[in-house]
């Protein structure tokens, strides 16, 4: 979980704190060498992202959720859907001379829908920049970033032309090579079954 703000787009109400279920993403850095190294920034290569339809029918208000991601993926101002591209954030994270360390780090939409569950799903490739601005692959990874809305999709009763809908966009996300996260295997396995 991280937190998060919940925007009224009206203006009507004021924002209210919230937590958010994410999807985290584990990376392992190792520095062979003898000083201390500092990684400032992570990149994030946008493969494919999508926002995938409410196949329970929850309803949407006005509402939309800013959490607070490793990294925040632009989202399109007139379509609300996540913009391809790169997207770097600053960060501070020191490995020891000689050591391995983990690096957690999430990622998800700058906003997204409150209310309804709407799970936005995304193929990323990752890269870690060191002080001195040696850039080092992680890889790629696609994730469900919005994991309390795919856990309704995954547990609710879901409509089956919808749930078909979904599983040809989740075909396409999965012909992207990743490492794919444990809840985005769930989420398709849901939509497999109700489209049979």
């Amino acid at each position: 979980m991280i937190t998060g703000t919940i925007i009224d787009s009206t203006g009507s109400y004021p924002d209210e704190p919230t937590d958010v279920g994410v999807t985290p993403i584990d990376v392992t850095v190792r520095n062979s060498g003898g000083e201390p190294s500092l990684i400032s920034q992570i990149n994030a290569e946008v493969l494919f992202a999508e926002t995938l339809s409410d196949c329970t029918f929850g309803g949407a208000g006005p509402a939309l959720v800013s959490a607070n991601y490793s990294v925040k993926l632009p989202t399109d101002a007139n379509t609300g859907g996540t913009r391809l591209g790169t997207t770097s954030t600053e960060t501070r994270f020191e490995v020891k001379a000689g050591a391995v360390d983990r690096m957690v780090v999430t990622i998800g939409p700058e906003k997204q829908q409150a209310s309804g569950s709407y799970p936005v799903v995304v193929a990323v490739r990752l890269s870690l920049v060191h002080d001195n601005n040696e850039t080092l692959d992680a890889g790629a990874v696609s994730i469900v970033s919005t994991l309390d809305n795919a856990e309704k999709q995954v547990q609710g009763k879901l409509d089956p032309d919808c749930a078909a809908k979904n599983l040809q966009v989740l075909d396409k996300l999965f012909a992207v090579q990743s490492i794919r996260s444990n809840e985005l295997e769930r989420l398709r396995a849901a939509y497999a079954r109700s489209a049979e």
